[in-house]
């Protein structure tokens, strides 16, 4: 389902059907819309499980602080998968020596 608006406010999640979602995620750009909106989904409209997106690597333990559930650092899955990659061209290349 989708629903246009603005996350954090209840009259759009209650559209949503945020009270139906055992799971709620949260991926917006902006850190501090992502942690509202988690927050209402579980005290409000009672979702056992939030996720969100955290921007900005120093907030993650904000959001682990007020209940989000599972916090995802944007910044360090990026760098894991560059870190990855450059381990994996590395290996091509000092195969072919």
């Amino acid at each position: 389902m989708t629903v246009t608006g603005d996350g954090t406010e209840v009259e759009v999640l209650t559209r949503a059907g945020a009270n139906r979602a055992g799971i709620f995620i949260a991926v917006t750009g902006r850190d501090d819309q992502n942690l509202t909106a988690c927050q209402l989904a579980k005290h409000r409209f009672g979702s056992s499980r939030t996720m969100a997106l955290v921007n900005q690597p120093n907030h993650r333990r904000l959001f682990e602080l007020a209940g989000v559930d599972v916090a995802i650092d944007a910044t360090g899955l990026v760098l894991d998968r560059l870190k990855d990659e450059l381990i994996r061209v590395d290996n091509q290349e000092q195969d072919r020596l």
